[in-house]
Parts: C-alpha cells; structure tokens; sequence
C-alpha cells in the first residue's frame, strides 16, 4: 500500500493532478444548507487555529444556497449581531480565526453572518437561531473539505457541515480514501469514498453526541464537571443540614471539604 502511495505521489509531482477538486453526489432535490464546522488538525489554516485553541471542533458558519428572507441589510444590524453573539460564542465553539479580534470575538463572526446570512435576507437573531439549532431533524452529512496527506496517503477531512441537500465534497482531493479526526476519542476513522454519505460517524447525531458534547455538555442536557460538582456540594449542603436539624442556612465549607 505505501509503495503505491509513493508510486501515485511521485506521479503527482510530475503531472500535478492533486488539484482542487469538487463534486456532488446525487440524491431526491432538496434545498442545500449547511452548518459548518472545522475540526482540529495542522493540514488547513482554519484547522490548524481550532486545533490551537484546543478544542475538539470549531462552528465556522450556516450556509445557504438561495436567499432565506427579505431582511434588508441595516447600518446597525453589525452591532445587534455582536451584541446578541458576544456572551454565547464560547459555549458554542464560535471562535474567532482572525488576529483582528482580541479575546475570540466579534468580528470574525460578524464577518459570517454578514456573507451567509445578511446576504440571504436574515435577521441577525435569525442567523444567530440557525447556528444554535442543534436538533437532529433533516440534518445529514452535506459539506466535506479535504486534503490530501502524501505521507499517509489519504484525504484528511477538515471541515464538515450537516443539513438537507446533496453531499458536496471538494478540497486538494486525491484517491479514495478519507480519514475523518475524532480527537474528543482519540481516533482517526478511515472511510471510503463511497461510504461517505452512510457511515455511522458521519451523522449529525454521532458528531453531536460525541464531539460537540464533549467540549460542550449542555448541548446534549448535561452538566459540565464543574457544575456537577457545585450540584452535588449543594445536595450534601442540604443533607447536613437536615440530619442536624438546624435552621436553613449554609453549611460552613469546612464541613464539605
């Protein structure tokens, strides 16, 4: 296998067909959106900034095809946009990729609504509703960028997006196979060209449940650890006071420690 992998690089060299690629699998017409996420790895720009800010994937945007309203673009919609988007782009992953913003906001994200969702006629509480919606419902794997590793002779997946529509695939492409990095796991899943559209970890449900939740419990109703924590404290507090029959009030720290 390695042997024919430096075969084909070699031949990559000298007839340069690792080149952008794009195609379009086709299924039932449905109207195409996307929300776009980038995962961690040190092989595309974007990627390689999720994977320094140490997290397990980064929302980047919601894509539409065809215009979604007829919301006419407003000198202030910049400023409610970041007003409504500043205190939740930490819970949701939604960091900035540019040097311009101090802190991980808000201009990199401004940038994304007014390109894909201005543009299309949304509201900025309406574009900030489509990045928030992570229900499972009409959301199937349709936006995959790769990029071809020579040295491990596969398409290594970068950015991913799930919603209605046929599946768009398109990067320096070479070959058939796709490796798609789980870092929350631990894991590198090989998958072939013509599984991409039907592989178990390529559902919006699996990547909710085992990647986004990982960096962020509450979108699947769970507590983060610290939180947990605080809550059993809080019941112990409530314990104690109960068994000594004391007036309601808190317990001294010294006694949950």
């Amino acid at each position: 296998m390695r042997g024919r992998c430096h075969v084909l690089f070699l031949f990559l060299i000298v007839f340069p067909a690792s080149v952008e690629v794009t195609w379009e699998e086709t299924m039932p017409a449905l109207h195409w959106e996307s929300l776009k996420f980038a995962l961690p790895s040190n092989h595309d720009p974007v990627s390689e900034s999720c994977l320094n800010l140490k997290k397990n994937y980064c929302l980047l945007n919601y894509q539409f095809e065809v215009s979604q309203g007829d919301h006419e673009a407003m000198p202030a919609d910049e400023w409610a946009f970041q007003v409504i988007v500043r205190p939740q782009f930490q819970d949701i992953n939604w960091l900035s990729h540019s040097r311009s913003d101090k802190g991980g906001c808000c201009n990199y994200q401004s940038d994304q609504y007014k390109e894909y969702g201005q543009r299309m006629g949304l509201t900025p509480l309406e574009y900030m509703e489509k990045m928030t919606d992570y229900t499972t419902d009409n959301k199937h794997v349709n936006l995959i960028k790769a990029k071809f590793i020579p040295s491990l002779c596969v398409n290594i997946i970068t950015e991913i997006g799930f919603g209605p529509g046929n599946l768009k695939v398109f990067g320096r492409i070479t070959g058939h196979t796709f490796l798609l990095p789980i870092l929350s796991l631990g894991e590198f899943v090989t998958i072939r060209k013509d599984d991409l559209q039907y592989h178990t970890k390529l559902t919006f449900g699996w990547f909710k449940e085992n990647v986004m939740c990982f960096d962020n419990p509450w979108i699947c109703g769970r507590k983060p650890p610290v939180q947990q924590v605080e809550d059993q404290l809080g019941a112990l507090d409530i314990g104690l006071r109960r068994r000594r029959d004391v007036p309601d009030e808190p317990v001294p720290k010294s006694l949950l420690s």
